[in-house]
């Protein structure tokens, strides 16, 4: 959860809900309407609620209403249906024709159930929540919208289920981090170039690259089979025609093996600003692999993870780059190997979170949280996979 001040003159407030689907890790945008020092008292929370958001509700004839809690102790465990129930009959009071709570028993409001009732248009999703002794209350003006994500997941015309599927919302955060980097970065005085290019060396089947036109950013990717390449450049121009906004980027794929990659012939034909990619993960496991199957698996994977970092290194570019990271039980088995390239590449690691949020947590509380401090990386995963996808953000030194 975060909290931002925006005035009403920001271009983002403009359109938060298109804001919203390019943030890929974001799940709501909430406008906070109220808050107190001290847990307030149910009916001033509803007379609150009701100044807070009046002027949505007032022209409904029938009016949806949802409630999402964060945060906040045991004591609020009864919140969701306490709240609704009172609020429903303190609308009634007031001559509203209809009302409609949509929360099952005293859980969040689901986010699929907000989506199908189109409660931002049609009612309201309260949002209370507890920070630091402060009690917030805000409701809902964007929410992620996850078919979305689903079609441009299991849609495209090209999918290869035995290589490692990045989720296009992770694809989408890695994309999101590589441009905010190259955009922070100072440029050269003599430098001509004006847009962001981004380049994925190992596009599988082009689900950075899709995401990169989604999100206004030139690109170009390669691999290692010619059959993810051309896959790669069907799924580019199937999201070229499904989302016509994306023509006035320009992408192209091209057969490489990362390891035997001329830097300086990339740099002199594309000029790359960044370097966003998903490496490969390993080989799919049909049965639980031991430690020691992983181990060797992380062995072998060290010398393409450590020259792929050599060869990022001379683009001096941005570098967010997914790894494997095996899971045996809770225990991560990390590949050490990539730590030697990044030294010799002379890459550093960005630090994207400030040192007094990571002083709040333990290395294991982080960790959980997915953020490894040790290694300074991102940690993609469930619980119940095997193989976690580990994230490093570098910039050059």
């Amino acid at each position: 959860m975060a909290i931002v001040e925006l005035s009403d003159e920001d271009p983002l407030v403009r359109d938060l809900q298109i804001a919203l689907h390019s943030m890929g890790g974001t799940m709501k945008i909430c406008k906070i309407y109220q808050k107190w020092d001290e847990d307030p008292a149910i009916e001033e929370l509803i007379e609150k609620s009701y100044d807070g958001v009046h002027s949505r509700i007032m022209a409904l004839k029938k009016v949806l209403c949802g409630v999402s809690t964060y945060s906040l102790d045991e004591r609020h465990n009864k919140l969701p249906t306490n709240f609704l129930k009172i609020f429903k009959k303190y609308l009634t009071e007031l001559g509203y024709a209809s009302s409609r709570y949509l929360n099952k028993s005293d859980e969040n409001l689901s986010s699929a159930a907000a989506l199908d009732e189109d409660i931002i248009n049609k009612g309201v999703e309260f949002n209370f929540a507890s920070v630091e002794g402060i009690f917030y209350a805000a409701y809902t003006v964007a929410a992620q919208d996850f078919r979305l994500y689903a079609k441009r997941d299991y849609h495209k015309p090209y999918r290869d289920n035995q290589a490692g599927m990045l989720p296009p919302k992770l694809a989408q955060i890695m994309v999101n981090i590589g441009k905010g980097l190259e955009k922070s970065m100072e440029k050269p005085a003599d430098t001509t170039l004006k847009t962001t290019m981004l380049y994925d060396p190992f596009c599988g089947s082009g689900t950075i690259l899709m995401e990169s036109l989604l999100c206004g950013i030139h690109c170009i990717g390669s691999d290692i089979r010619f059959e993810s390449v051309d896959g790669a450049q069907t799924n580019c121009e199937w999201v070229q025609k499904e989302f016509p906004f994306t023509k006035h980027y320009t992408f192209e794929t091209f057969e490489q093996d990362v390891t035997s990659m001329n830097p300086q012939a990339v740099m002199q034909k594309y000029h790359p600003t960044a370097v966003v990619s998903e490496s490969f993960l390993g080989p799919y496991f049909k049965k639980k692999p031991s430690r020691e199957e992983m181990e060797k698996v992380q062995k072998n994977l060290g010398d393409l993870y450590k020259k792929a970092m050599q060869k990022f290194a001379v683009l001096k570019v941005p570098v967010v780059f997914g790894i494997a990271a095996h899971k045996h039980g809770a225990e991560y088995i990390w590949n050490e190997a990539i730590e030697e390239g990044i030294s010799e590449g002379h890459l550093k690691h960005a630090q994207l979170i400030p040192n007094w949020i990571l002083k709040r947590f333990t290395p294991e509380e982080a960790l959980a949280k997915g953020y490894a401090v040790d290694r300074r990386t991102f940690v993609y995963d469930r619980d119940d996979q095997m193989v976690a996808r580990e994230i490093f953000v570098l910039i050059p030194s």
